[in-house]
């Protein structure tokens, strides 16, 4: 079964269980079969209506237009489809405990691009603040071509990070962005006051406020 059709049962999976909810509900069982019949036409209508209206309102998700994530029970939870979890031009905030994983996940998004033609000509950016991207086994885990494309740039601040990502974005080519993690960088300012204070506490000084 293709991942359209597949992406178009499970469209149409609610639908078809809020008819068999509304049935029993609007339908007079003492009815005659002709008037059950009309009556069920009737509904099949408006169902057929709403599917409508509801299609036209939304803007449709692509395939080409996704990345995915690598489990087709993720895409599916956050974006309908099977085919993809990441749609292009978005930001995503994956939130965890450490350990649980969002370094793999991030990596992996990186081997699907790998292996998806509509990111054949996106760079992989890796922006790292922390160790735990760095001991993976990147061609082991998610393939040799994700691994030869992956750009890491060790990064300990948010002005360091975004400086260099502003410099790249001007350069014009797409690009792929993760950044592990933002919690684990501390502002220039922090580090500045850090040291001033250092410094005064190592002359026996009261160290200044924030």
């Amino acid at each position: 079964m293709s991942e359209d059709i597949l992406d178009r049962l499970v469209d149409t999976a609610e639908e078809i269980s809020n008819i068999i909810g509304s049935e029993d509900s609007e339908l007079d069982q003492d009815e005659t079969p002709k008037k059950r019949g009309r009556k069920k036409k009737e509904m099949a209508e408006e169902i057929k209506g709403s599917l409508v209206n509801k299609r036209s309102k939304e803007t449709p998700l692509h395939n080409r237009e996704l990345l995915s994530s690598g489990s087709t029970l993720l895409n599916l939870q956050c974006t309908g489809k099977a085919s993809g979890c990441y749609p292009k031009g978005t930001y995503v905030h994956i939130v965890g405990d450490s350990d649980s994983g969002k370094t793999w996940l991030a990596m992996t998004a990186f081997g699907e691009a790998s292996l998806n033609k509509e990111f054949d000509d996106y760079r992989f950016l890796y922006y790292s603040g922390e160790p735990g991207g760095q001991m993976l086994d990147r061609a082991g885990c998610f393939g040799s071509k994700a691994a030869g494309r992956i750009e890491q740039i060790n990064v300990s601040s948010p002005e360091e990070f975004y400086d260099d990502l502003d410099t790249k974005h001007k350069e014009g080519k797409p690009y792929i962005v993760v950044l592990d993690s933002m919690d684990s960088l501390i502002p220039l300012d922090d580090v500045e006051k850090y040291e001033e204070n250092k410094e005064l506490r190592s002359k026996g000084k009261e160290a200044k406020g924030s």
